[in-house]
């Protein structure tokens, strides 16, 4: 292709969009959020998750009634009943997106914590110093005279030209040249050219905060998970005290009974090795409760320590809060920050494409000059003779791009890729937040049906250890049928403290799932 050919391609790929600009004056400088690039859902997808129907027993033959002899389903026990507490108290659901989520467990003591790892925890103090960084790029245009550049330029100069007048004569000229002044320009944005790039620059700090605003929801709800496991291994480590008690006790009836010959020897080992495999968990927990409190002092900024002295002991598992208000999924474009920075990177290439197209624009700038010059370094410099003189000068300057070797062509084909990889990718970010919402919603209303279970279970458990523990001391069943109902009331308390503690936890993760933006006060403080 010819020069004069690529000369028309440019002009007629420019001259287009330039006469478009012209109209538009500063309108590059886009408002609003990105749209989403698909239609959102307008409710979260759970009808579909039932609970499987009870099997009954098939009988074949005439006159078969298929629901005769189907029992009722009995009604779960009630869970025993306890001495109220302050986290306990139902307190009414909050709102995730505007508020903190945490004030649903009414304890003022996990307030404080949370609120003391939102000030001091060190990622996130990290995270919010790169935020207040980006906010004073120096290259960002901020306010009206941010274009304008004032400079004192000062030059001592001495030249010499020599002027050949023959092959072996010729003049010299020496000047002394010494000169001095103030120079000022000013860009006029005519074209929004600063207006794309402050804009450009105000969607990678908004990026950062949004970075910042998801670590601090992070924050909160890591402090919240490991504030209930530390709960749930203080019940554990309880729950486990008092099994090590019921096997002694059983240990002695078992020698008891031994001694007078009503039971045999080997009811007095099992009874053993059950006693020694229920006092092995308490160290097992007591470390696990050091690891935690150490977890828990690293995320307050603190320095790490073993001790979980900063849950008060008085604390228990709470009961699962009021049900959460989730709204719909488009809120999610609002309340999720990483939707919302998936949006603005949107922007941000849309912007950078902006730029690209207003590069094609005339570059209008405004200038002055003043000072003195002169040319004699021998005598005194004075302003009313002739070797000083007093120099000025005002204009406009237009500096107009047009052609630069196809660079601007080929980064306009680039960003126009990258506007639409990045709207891909706000998709993917919108679509994970909603499966994260309904994943957690899933998890936790399972997860109570779980827990019913096995607080019937429970119940069930103890009554069977009793039977058990009466048919043994009236000599009327073996130690088999105590050792084995035992041993599955052990397993059903450890695992309904643990469903319950799993229950919150699918609770936390639906409220850092909803997001809000109640992170944005946090990001803005300054250490």
């Amino acid at each position: 292709m010819s020069a004069r050919a690529r000369l028309l391609l440019v002009v007629s790929w420019a001259l287009p969009g330039a006469l478009a600009l012209l109209g538009q004056g500063c309108a590059l400088a886009h408002e609003g959020a990105a749209p989403l690039p698909l239609p959102p859902p307008s409710r979260y997808l759970l009808e579909t998750v039932e609970s499987p129907r009870p099997r009954r027993a098939l009988a074949r033959g005439p006159g078969f009634d298929p629901n005769a002899g189907a029992q009722p389903e009995a009604a779960p026990r009630p869970a025993p009943e306890t001495s109220p507490r302050a986290s306990d108290v139902a307190a009414p659901a909050p709102n995730p997106a505007t508020g903190p989520w945490w004030s649903a467990f009414a304890d003022p003591a996990l307030d404080a914590l949370i609120e003391e790892a939102l000030l001091h925890n060190h990622t996130l103090r990290d995270l919010r110093g790169l935020y207040h960084e980006d906010m004073l790029a120096p290259a960002r245009p901020n306010g009206p005279l941010w274009p304008l550049q004032i400079g004192i330029p000062v030059a001592i100069e001495r030249a010499n030209t020599v002027a050949a007048l023959g092959p072996s004569s010729g003049v010299g000229v020496v000047d002394n040249i010494a000169s001095a002044g103030v120079t000022a320009s000013y860009q006029v944005d005519l074209f929004g050219q600063l207006a794309l790039q402050r804009r450009s620059f105000d969607d990678f700090t908004a990026i950062q905060g949004q970075s910042a605003e998801a670590g601090a929801q992070n924050v909160a709800a890591q402090v919240a998970q490991v504030w209930f496991e530390i709960l749930a291994q203080r019940a554990l480590l309880d729950v486990v005290q008092q099994q090590v008690e019921l096997n002694e006790d059983l240990a002695r009836l078992v020698e008891d009974r031994f001694e007078v010959h009503l039971t045999n020897h080997l009811a007095v080992l099992q009874q053993a090795q059950q006693l020694l495999n229920t006092r092995a968990q308490v160290p097992l927990i007591t470390a696990r409760l050091a690891l935690l409190g150490s977890e828990l002092s690293a995320l307050l900024g603190r320095v790490p320590s073993p001790s979980t002295a900063l849950v008060p002991d008085d604390r228990r598992l709470p009961q699962l809060p009021p049900p959460v208000q989730v709204g719909v999924p488009s809120d999610l474009v609002h309340s999720s920050p990483e939707v919302r920075a998936a949006q603005i990177r949107v922007a941000e290439a849309e912007h950078r494409l902006g730029i690209n197209k207003a590069s094609w624009l005339p570059v209008i700038s405004l200038f002055g000059d003043a000072g003195w010059q002169t040319f004699d370094f021998k005598q005194p410099l004075t302003f009313d003779q002739s070797n000083a003189f007093v120099t000025w000068a005002y204009g406009v300057r237009l500096t107009w791009p047009i052609f630069d070797g196809g660079q601007r062509l080929i980064e306009a084909k680039q960003l126009s890729l990258t506007v639409k990889r990045r709207n891909m990718l706000y998709e993917q970010a919108f679509l994970e937040a909603v499966r994260r919402v309904q994943d957690a919603r899933i998890q936790e209303a399972k997860q109570a049906d779980n827990v019913r279970t096995l607080q019937s279970e429970v119940e069930l458990g103890r009554r069977v250890l009793g039977e058990a523990r009466h048919l043994f001391e009236q000599g009327l069943s073996d130690y088999l049928a105590v050792l084995t109902a035992l041993g599955n009331l052990s397993d059903l308390e450890r695992a309904l403290i643990q469903a319950r503690r799993v229950q919150l936890s699918y609770r936390i993760q639906l409220y850092r799932a909803l997001g809000g933006t109640w992170s944005r006060a946090i990001v803005e403080l300054k250490d």
